[in-house]
């Protein structure tokens, strides 16, 4: 049985009061990512003190770490010797195990990561407001591991199959960062605007015949596929419409909201919530819709459309119109407040090489997205089949 091979499954603690803000790191379940890997930007602290007197949860290198409650239960990494923290230990929401000498532990990582692992961890959870697992979910592990050596050669194929797209993913994130950059190298502080460029109200750029306003209120039921497709807020990330997540309402209903009717080159700005989330409307969504959560910016004919997307998303910008976020619970600007925010407006000959850039990235984009994809499903179909047999040269079950 694959529980006779742990040596240790721990969690670690934090003192009364909580994580400190300087210290010993103390990892939570946020800083495990989903990719097995860490988010260690926003790190929490225990005392040097606190620490030196644990006796469980210090991390070491080889350590597999399993989020043991709450929304992301299950969700593992591992510490391999590029783990960047030379002293940290786990909270009480992580657990920390550690196996014997007879299991490659990064292969027992793939297995947790992987589909049939991840299945059989969450038969142990059990809770309905925050749930978990317990130490009870080794016994649910059933897998047949081969020898040392094949576990070790396997591995390998995982982790370079697990690079190849971690490297893809990589370069698609540079791409997305790269628009920004060229605004910068173009126009520089759009506040501070040292090119003293014309400066405007965002309503003047705005085609007076399809003026600023927000979408739906009530839109139903999802419909999909039928019925009129509209977006929500976050349907919006990283500047781009995540198409799969995309509800549909009757047609019916987006009649009455002809006014918020959506064109290609349009621009989104979400007014509500996540106040700030831009992007262009593409031609698949040509007659598509929105919801109050989001205004419809058309471009008239002083504005390139792909500058004011870029000039929306740019974080001086962004701070600037901080000051008309109102709210508590639910934060929001006004559509008052949106159409005066001052923008610059360069000549539109500079504009539009700026727009030609940004088209050339968004072709390359479209590239480096396939390959990504393809690098994803590889990772993946090797997962699935190292945990099946299918990539065993000498298979030896594990007792």
């Amino acid at each position: 049985m694959l529980k006779d091979h742990i040596l240790k499954l721990e969690t670690g603690s934090r003192p009364r009061g909580g994580a400190l803000t300087v210290g010993i790191p103390s990892l939570g379940g946020e800083h495990l990512s989903k990719d097995g890997g860490f988010k260690l930007s926003k790190l929490k602290f225990v005392s040097i003190d606190y620490f030196n007197k644990l006796k469980k949860g210090i991390v070491e290198e080889n350590d597999i770490l399993i989020v043991k409650d709450g929304a992301t239960t299950g969700k593992v990494s591992f510490v391999g010797s590029d783990f960047p923290l030379t002293r940290c230990a786990v909270n009480e929401h992580v657990y920390r195990l550690v196996v014997d000498d007879t299991i490659n532990p990064k292969y027992f990582f793939y297995f947790l990561f992987s589909d049939l692992g991840q299945n059989q961890m969450l038969r142990d959870f059990r809770g309905a407001t925050v749930g978990g697992i317990t130490k009870n979910f080794l016994k649910y592990l059933d897998c047949e591991f081969p020898s040392f050596k094949e576990q070790k050669r396997i591995t390998k194929i995982l982790e370079d199959a697990d690079r190849l797209q971690k490297n893809a993913l990589k370069l698609v994130e540079e791409y997305n960062a790269l628009p920004q950059s060229i605004f910068n190298e173009m126009f520089g502080n759009p506040i501070l605007n040292k090119s003293r460029y014309e400066t405007k109200q965002l309503i003047e750029v705005i085609d007076e015949e399809r003026p600023i306003t927000y979408g739906i209120l009530k839109p139903g039921q999802d419909i999909k596929p039928d019925g009129v497709p509209y977006i929500k807020v976050v349907d919006v990330r990283n500047g781009e419409i995540i198409k799969e997540s995309v509800c549909h309402t009757t047609i019916e209903i987006s009649d009455k909201y002809k006014r918020s009717t959506l064109k290609a080159g349009d621009i989104l700005f979400s007014i509500r919530g996540h106040v700030g989330r831009t992007c262009m409307v593409p031609p698949m969504f040509l007659g598509a819709n929105i919801t109050q959560d989001t205004a419809r910016l058309a471009c008239n004919e002083t504005i390139n459309p792909y500058f004011l997307n870029q000039l929306l998303q740019n974080i001086h910008f962004s701070r600037n119109y901080q000051k008309f976020i109102k709210g508590a619970a639910v934060k929001g600007i006004n559509l008052g407040d949106l159409k005066k925010l001052p923008i610059i407006v360069p000549p539109k000959l500079l504009q539009e090489k700026f727009a030609e850039k940004i088209l050339l990235v968004e072709q390359q984009k479209v590239i480096l997205k396939k390959e990504l994809k393809q690098s994803q499903d590889l990772f993946n179909c090797l997962l699935q089949k190292a945990f099946k047999g299918e990539l065993v040269e000498n298979k030896i079950v594990s007792e």
